[in-house]
Order: C-alpha cells, then structure tokens, then sequence
C-alpha cells in the first residue's frame, strides 16, 4: 500500500534511529570486548630457592610489587610466586647452626627495612634470635601462603623454545656468544623438580623465572 509522503519520511527516520541504535550496541559490544582482552593477565610464575634472608626479601618484593600494580589497575602480568624451603622453617642457615652462635653485624644491620629494629641501641643477636626475627617477618608481611616447607629443589631444567634451542652460538667473539646465551635464556622456562621430605615422589612444575637463594 502506497504511503504519504509524511508518513513514509517518518519511517525512514525511524528505521535509521533504529539503525544507529543497533550500531551503537555492536560497537560498545566491540568495545566492551577490546576492553576484556586487554583485562587479561599473563601469568608469570617465579619459583625462589631457599628461605633464608634472601630468599623471604626476595619473595616480599615479588607479593607487593604484584600488590601494588593491582591498587594502580596496572596489572595486565599477574606475578605468582611459589618459594621452596628444603627444611621445616623459613630461617636458612640460622636454624642450622653450632649452639651459641651468634651474628657478626648488629640487629640495626641486619634487619630489613619492611621490618626495622626496634631496639635504642644496637644489639648482635644469636642466630636462634635471628631465625626467629626472619619468621616473624614472613608472617607480618603475609607471604608465608606463598612458602612450601619441607620440600627439596633437586633439579632446575631450561626449556628452551625453538628458535633458542636451534640457534648457533658464535664462538669467535665470546661476547658476542655470552650475549646470544642471555638472549636465549631470557625466552626460556624451567622445570622445578622437587621433593617432598617426607616422601620420594618427584613433582616437576613449569616456572617463567628462577630466583637462587641458596647461600654459599
């Protein structure tokens, strides 16, 4: 049935509202959809070997800088660190010294800026003393969920992608050679294989980063 011309002028511009309506949705959908993709973290696991001084500072560092970027909404890497202690308390050497034994540097030194001493004047405290300071400071910093006691590192292995692994090093520069070996080990992972102390299974878990802090 043929329209006025009114009549049909108002249905083109309703048609064309409605046009641009369903385009406002497709592309705040497309919008919406960009924005979650770029929501998405990239997982980075960080395994760290030992849970003496180093590595618990090493672990804190790792927990507030993660904390820190989610507050700033800059956390498009999501950091998850897992630290491996082969003994049943966080302490390294200090758990595991002669009777007696006590520090050369004062507790004004030795003490960590997230967790200074208290005392007025400056004390050498005895490694039980100081094992004891290295646990209270995993828990008031809240990253002993992050520590696994009990369980022994017993072999770290490269995985190398297939570029890294089918590349040649130079041998006539050895800086040359010692820069491609950075670059290769930088586009790795590694395989953590551990043991629990109470049992002989082995468990291989796939880390981005390996943080040594086992002590000489």
């Amino acid at each position: 049935m043929a329209c006025s011309s009114s009549s049909c002028s108002a249905s083109a511009r309703h048609d064309e509202a409605r046009s641009f309506m369903m385009n406002e949705e497709s592309s705040s959908a497309d919008s919406s959809a960009s924005m979650d993709d770029k929501k998405k973290k990239r997982s980075v696991r960080v395994a760290i070997i030992g849970g003496g001084a180093a590595g618990l500072s090493a672990l804190r560092e790792i927990v507030h800088a993660q904390a820190a970027a989610s507050e700033c909404d800059d956390d498009d890497v999501s950091l998850e660190p897992t630290l491996f202690e082969e003994r049943d308390a966080v302490g390294g050497v200090y758990t595991r010294t002669y009777e007696g034994a006590m520090l050369t540097t004062s507790d004004h030194v030795t003490s960590f800026g997230a967790m200074p001493s208290t005392t007025e004047r400056a004390r050498f405290l005895t490694a039980d003393e100081y094992a004891e300071y290295l646990h209270t400071y995993a828990v008031q910093n809240n990253i002993t969920p992050y520590i696994r006691l009990g369980t022994r590192v017993v072999r770290i292995q490269a995985i190398l992608d297939d570029n890294a692994a089918s590349s040649e090093v130079p041998k006539a520069c050895i800086s040359e050679a010692r820069e491609q070996m950075d670059a290769m080990c930088a586009r790795a992972r590694y395989a953590v294989t551990t043991m629990l102390a109470s049992t002989t299974t082995l468990t291989t878990q796939i880390f981005d980063h390996v943080v040594i802090c086992t002590g000489t």
